[in-house]
């Protein structure tokens, strides 16, 4: 009996730890994540009071501008590649 009683209440504190780490867990997610939101929905506004937030976001853009730049060279080779390959077909 007094095995059965331990194991019980072994059962319950352990579920009750792992309820309080899963709410630990969602209240940390929920606090980065309104972070994150401060961070990039109102980088117009406090781009004034946090030059870091203009620096991440200008970086952000000239990555974006690379990446449309090399989508748009690999388009045109592919298109002269096209081109070549149907004038030696027809050739």
């Amino acid at each position: 009996m007094a095995t059965l009683y331990f194991f019980l209440c072994f059962h319950i504190s352990f579920s009750s730890l792992l309820i309080v780490h899963k709410t630990v867990m969602y209240v940390c997610s929920l606090i980065i994540h309104f972070f994150a939101y401060l961070v990039y929905s109102q980088a117009e506004i406090e781009s004034t009071k946090w030059p870091w937030v203009s620096f991440f976001k200008a970086e952000r853009q000239h990555l974006s501008v690379n990446y449309k730049m090399e989508q748009r060279s690999e388009s045109i080779k592919l298109m002269c590649h096209n081109a070549l390959a149907s004038t030696h077909a027809r050739g």
